[in-house]
């Protein structure tokens, strides 16, 4: 995550949250002690940031991290009624919700960050979907989930807090980012190797477009720039589908960035980085 002169990392293995200075990269501080660290998103002000468990974790949890980015400590652990896998996150900053995804629950649990309560109503998928990802609507009247198990993209109102549609996609939809006119929803799909579109029109969502390239393999994070011009793909490549032109000894697969044309929903770059790459973020620009 990124916000002014800063950004922020988790490393979920080593249990660290890491600030980082945007001018010359250098390590600002360091938390330790987060276990199974996974999704950071920060609140309108930049004071505070919430770190969500990693998908990967083995474990029950019943609590995300609050962190103070000021003094960068642990302000607190925010915990829901049920343990399990709180990992997607997303924030509704101008009506200071947080969403967190529990995939295990198949339960979308909401902290109201003004006040930092946990909201007592939440959004009950009922069925095993294994939520995973989520984001929100610039409006904020819906939140878009990816369904592992179904392979498909939940369409949640936020205030009614029910699934109102659903949209089939590829195998193993993960990262999701959502355009700042709210027309158009970009879905990473693991399995698919490609990066789904799906268009908004007034109160209807259909799949409008499938991106591919032989470069994509195993989509998995996604962000989209502020003027809605390019989206952002990282590519964990861990089945060695995509093969560099040159392999470096003693690495192991490496990972890709696909850069798209969110205009002309074509691939315009690949950028070839170290293995496993995962979460990604956009510098938003005003």
């Amino acid at each position: 995550a990124e916000y002014g002169a800063y950004y922020y990392v988790t490393l979920s293995s080593a249990g660290k949250f890491i600030k980082y200075r945007k001018s010359d990269n250098s390590v600002v501080a360091v938390i330790s002690g987060i276990n199974d660290a996974g999704i950071i998103k920060i609140n309108r002000d930049g004071t505070k940031a919430y770190v969500s468990r990693a998908s990967t974790s083995q474990y029950l949890y019943n609590s995300i991290y609050l962190i103070n980015l000021n003094t960068m400590t642990i302000q607190k652990e925010m915990t829901f009624p049920a343990a399990g896998l709180p990992h997607g996150m997303a924030l509704d900053i101008t009506r200071g919700y947080l969403y967190v995804a529990d995939a295990i629950n198949n339960l979308v649990n909401i902290i109201n960050t003004f006040n930092e309560q946990v909201i007592d109503v939440r959004f009950d998928l009922v069925n095993d979907f294994y939520p995973l990802f989520l984001e929100v609507s610039p409006d904020g009247n819906y939140v878009y989930i990816t369904a592992i198990n179904s392979n498909q993209l939940l369409i949640a109102s936020a205030n009614s807090r029910l699934v109102i549609d659903k949209i089939n996609l590829l195998s193993y939809p993960m990262g999701v980012t959502v355009s700042s006119t709210g027309d158009k929803i970009y879905v990473a799909s693991s399995g698919g190797d490609a990066v789904e579109v799906i268009t908004k029109v007034s109160d209807w969502w259909n799949k409008t477009n499938t991106i591919t390239h032989p470069t994509m393999s195993m989509p998995f994070g996604i962000d989209i720039t502020s003027d809605d011009r390019y989206v952002y793909v990282t590519n964990q490549n861990l089945d060695g589908d995509f093969i560099p032109a040159y392999r470096v000894k003693e690495e192991g697969d490496i990972s890709t960035v696909t850069i798209i044309n969110a205009v002309t929903e074509t691939v315009e770059k690949i950028i070839e980085v170290e293995e496993n790459a995962a979460g990604i973020v956009v510098e938003k620009l005003k």
